[in-house]
């Protein structure tokens, strides 16, 4: 459980760090211009501020969803080794 917690620990700081360079692109598309580019692998590809700041809006919601389903998951596992936790110091203070 504890490499449970640690794996997504590191799957929440992940996608924490793509979800502030998304709110970071964001706040530069509203500064743009007319015309945008944007990486699609080694590319450059022009596109509107609009669909742009559309399609960065959607990831960001779907961070946004795994962040939230993970953080519940981390609760669901400190919750059950909070419980084995006192269910081995019963049994441990009860064996003496």
């Amino acid at each position: 459980m504890n490499q449970q917690l640690q794996a997504i620990a590191i799957q929440k700081e992940s996608l924490e760090l793509q979800k502030s360079e998304i709110q970071r692109a964001l706040e530069e598309l509203e500064k743009s211009g007319e015309e945008v580019y944007k990486a699609v692998g080694p590319i450059l590809v022009r596109s509107t501020p609009e669909k742009l700041k559309n399609e960065l809006t959607e990831k960001l919601d779907g961070i946004n969803l795994r962040i939230k389903a993970l953080q519940k998951q981390e609760e669901r596992i400190k919750t059950s080794l909070s419980g084995l936790q006192t269910r081995l110091q019963k049994i441990m203070g009860g064996g003496e």
